[in-house]
């Protein structure tokens, strides 16, 4: 335990993990913020009414605000101080009135919020002016946060930066970020409910002249695919036994999906083979990948067995289990050697940090 948070209020929700802070709502509609290293409270700003639905809490790494957004408005705060403001100029009221209802978190890119919307669109909001630069309508609604991929595209080392979108009919989009032009999609047969993921092969494969970049979407149709980057062509899918409900977490030349019917798989991230390349199925194993530890075993988090497990990433065997009854939330810091935060039941947060025997 590195440390512990006891707040005043319970019911907190909507972690947020940004570099040197812990955020967080409270059951009052209170945006707080902790220092992420030693836990402690640094303020607490009224910004909701317990009316509009919270859906994410946003930071500009240039700016000394933070945008918390919702299913009605754009709410603004001082990074610094937690009094709530206004950056637009002329205005004195603490948020901005949204047109297009987002239904999903944003994402940051630049100096814009892309979020998709209860309508279809896929929306790039600068919250500095309140202008809604850019709208793409994906489908009928957007149902998963917009993902910003990046892969090499030319020999000369050029890369590609494309904003992935996914809508509850199927649609899946690839909005190019600087031209914000289409530059692939499909339909997919049912909903993508859980955020895509994507990676950049570590090497070049045989008859190749670039590294492959490659999209991974889990869908509620039961497949598991990849998809090229650059084009949408497919790659290679898997038929699993069951609406796939999380992202994809890929580390290199492997892929892990919790199947909910199976446990957590292993794939090949790369094959060379368009049925896929299964490694193992580690059936025991109820949650997802979320960290790793620094000897590089696998940290696994299950929602509803509330059971935090340790596994050997190369043949999928649990080296631990701890059952954490009380806990509401598990996230980390980093996919990577991350350190542990746990919301209770009761409103406390506990950073925990990973140690090998």
């Amino acid at each position: 335990v590195d440390w512990i948070n006891q707040t005043s209020t319970g019911d907190l929700r909507l972690p947020t993990i940004t570099d040197d802070s812990f955020y967080a709502i409270n059951e009052n509609d209170h945006l707080i913020r902790f220092n992420i290293t030693t836990g402690e409270w640094l303020w607490s700003s009224a910004i909701g009414n317990n009316v509009f639905d919270l859906l994410s809490i946003n930071e500009f790494q240039d700016s000394n605000q933070v945008y918390v957004l919702s299913d009605g408005v754009l709410y603004i705060t001082n990074t610094l101080t937690g009094v709530a403001s206004s950056s637009l100029a002329g205005s004195t009221k603490p948020f901005q009135a949204l047109r297009w209802v987002p239904n999903t978190s944003a994402l940051t890119t630049s100096n814009t919020l892309v979020y998709g919307s209860s309508k279809g669109d896929l929306v790039w909001l600068n919250p500095k002016t309140g202008i809604v630069t850019s709208r793409y309508q994906i489908g009928n609604s957007v149902c998963s946060t917009p993902v910003l991929a990046e892969g090499i595209r030319n020999v000369n080392g050029r890369s590609r930066n494309l904003i992935i979108g996914t809508a509850a009919d199927g649609a899946v989009i690839a909005i190019d970020r600087d031209s914000l032009l289409k530059e692939w999609g499909f339909k997919l047969t049912a909903a993508v409910t859980a955020s895509v993921n994507y990676q950049t092969n570590p090497s070049i494969l045989e008859g190749e002249t670039l590294p492959r970049s490659s999209v991974f979407i889990a869908g509620q149709d039961q497949y598991l695919r990849a998809v090229d980057l650059h084009t949408g062509k497919t790659r290679w899918k898997v038929l699993t036994t069951s609406p796939l409900e999380n992202s994809p977490a890929i580390y290199g030349d492997v892929l892990y999906q919790r199947i909910p019917s199976n446990g957590l798989a292993c794939y090949e991230t790369f094959p060379n083979d368009y049925a896929g390349k299964l490694k193992w199925t580690a059936e025991d194993v109820h949650g997802n990948v979320i960290t790793t530890t620094s000897q590089g075993r696998l940290v696994c988090w299950a929602d509803n067995t509330k059971q935090l497990q340790i596994l050997d990433s190369h043949i999928g065997t649990v080296t631990a289990s701890i059952l954490l009854p009380t806990a509401k939330q598990v996230l980390a810091s980093d996919t990577t050697n991350g350190a542990l935060f746990i919301l209770t039941e009761d409103g406390d947060i506990i950073r925990l940090a990973l140690r090998e025997k």
